[in-house]
């Protein structure tokens, strides 16, 4: 009986694992608006997963081909709109590693919220809560500035556009 109870969460493990593997983001076209198609929006999403889900490290060469391929549909794509705020800026300064985070959460948030995509107010806000609750949760492993650690505070005080703001 034991055998069986094992092999079955073996199984079940080995069958989760093969289904989370990563497009080949580098194969994919993005050339004319067709191939802007499901495929590749289902790639964007799983690039801004895997974004938000590691560390920015030194030598992650899945990570950049995430981000590579993330910026380069974002570029591109006829159903989503995306606008940087300029206040965003302030985060990015001498920390290059924010902007993918803040364009992965924009995405992810417009692709998770069809309708609300066409607000970009709202789905810059959201991008930031994003951003907030990646350093929150790499607090740790992160190298966070005074700025960072502000701009959490603010976000868990629920005052995040006053923040961004000053």
């Amino acid at each position: 009986m034991k055998r069986i109870i094992f092999l079955l969460v073996v199984l079940m493990g080995s069958s989760t694992l093969f289904s989370q593997e990563l497009p080949k983001w580098e194969d994919i076209v993005l050339v004319q608006p067709s191939h802007y198609n499901a495929e590749a929006e289902s790639a964007a999403l799983a690039a801004a997963n895997y974004i938000l889900g590691t560390l920015p490290e030194n030598g992650n060469t899945t990570r950049v081909r995430a981000s590579a391929y993330l910026l380069r549909w974002i570029s591109g794509t006829p159903d989503y709109a995306f606008d940087i705020q300029p206040e965003a800026a302030k985060l990015t300064y001498k920390n290059t590693w924010v902007l993918p985070v803040y364009l992965a959460a924009m995405a992810r948030y417009s692709m998770e919220h069809k309708k609300e995509s066409k607000d970009l107010k709202k789905v810059q806000e959201n991008a930031l809560k994003g951003v907030a609750s990646y350093m929150r949760g790499f607090k740790k492993a992160l190298k966070l500035n005074s700025t960072h650690k502000k701009f959490i505070e603010a976000d868990e005080k629920g005052e995040l556009e006053a923040f961004m703001q000053q």
